[in-house]
């Protein structure tokens, strides 16, 4: 199922006859939750232009898929 579809599939679930920014964000943190791969420090492409390994894995350290998407939930503008 696309993620379009799962939007509007939703809409009904929860007595919407619109899909609305909220219900977008939920969708996105199920459906986006088992599809993000968090790179190995080893294999992070910033080590090409000499990114220090050391340095990659602190900053990984802690990071999960989850806190990818709310990064990425938050940087975006929900239209008026």
């Amino acid at each position: 199922m696309s993620k379009c579809k799962l939007w509007r599939a939703l809409a009904p679930l929860h007595a919407l006859t619109f899909v609305p920014p909220s219900l977008v964000a939920l969708a996105a943190r199920k459906v986006y939750t088992h599809r993000i791969i968090l790179v190995e420090p080893n294999d992070e492409r910033s080590l090409q232009w000499g990114s220090n390994v050391e340095t990659i894995r602190e900053l990984l350290e802690n990071v999960t898929v989850q806190d990818v998407i709310e990064d990425v939930l938050k940087t975006v503008e929900v239209p008026l």
